[in-house]
């Protein structure tokens, strides 16, 4: 048994350059909601050497943002010092390590793709059909997030 059985992933946090772009597309254009947003350090949330110890950057401060949408939680960060830097466009790709997508479950992947459009936002990939081992089929589709992230729908059969 998976030592998160009965769990589920707690947040995902995402470093960005600027808040207002990552925020017109995470909020507006997809519909979370603001939980909070506050500057850090703020000592009655985190600062000092605790802030330090969690982002291993002596000094840091930024604006944090949590998003939720259901049970997705999801953290913003827009650094003021130090300042960050944008990852190199291999880092875009699935060649390098690291985390390289957010996937979101959706009822209606066409909607979604129309709602998204209408917003501005034009998909990275047509809409493709995954299919796993003969188990289960899904219809999915990719965008870049503001920052490069790569952002994943996923729609699966309606029973």
């Amino acid at each position: 048994m998976a030592i998160f059985a009965n769990s589920g992933l707690g947040h995902v946090c995402i470093i960005v350059k600027d808040m207002e772009k990552s925020l017109a597309f995470y909020r507006d254009a997809l519909g979370m909601e603001v939980a909070m947003d506050v500057e850090l350090p703020r000592d009655d949330i985190l600062s000092g050497p605790n802030l330090d110890m969690c982002t291993m950057v002596h000094g840091s401060a930024f604006r944090l943002v949590i998003l939720l949408d259901g049970q997705t939680t999801l953290e913003l960060q827009e650094w003021r010092h130090p300042r960050v830097t944008e990852s190199p466009p291999e880092h875009l790709g699935y060649r390098t390590t690291g985390l390289k997508e957010v996937d979101w479950m959706v009822p209606d992947l066409d909607k979604l793709v129309k709602d998204l459009e209408e917003k501005g936002f034009k998909p990275r990939t047509p809409i493709w059909t995954f299919k796993f081992q003969g188990l289960i089929e899904s219809r999915q589709v990719l965008y870049f997030d503001p920052d490069g992230v790569t952002v994943q729908f996923t729609e699966l059969p309606r029973a």
